[in-house]
């Protein structure tokens, strides 16, 4: 077993670095798994909030053109 292990003490330690490597690198790509989809759902979240923000915008707005177009129309009327 000594002759064994002194003859091929460097492919054994080239296994064992390897399969650390191997975890240390599948542990990597699951705390990215992770992360991106941390990110997807706060991309989400963003993308509907400022959805929302835009639909009240353009409920403000079109309320005041409402008004203005019935200004006009009002002011068209006195005109005449």
């Amino acid at each position: 077993m000594e002759e064994f292990i002194s003859k091929f003490w460097h492919v054994i330690a080239a296994a064992v670095v390897s399969l650390g490597w191997l975890f240390r690198l599948e542990a990597r790509g699951a705390l990215n798994s992770r992360d991106i989809k941390r990110e997807e759902d706060r991309r989400r979240e963003e993308v509907a909030r400022l959805e929302k923000g835009r639909a009240e915008d353009k409920a403000e707005i079109t309320g005041k053109l409402d008004i203005i177009s019935e200004d006009i129309k009002q002011l068209l009327r006195q005109g005449r």
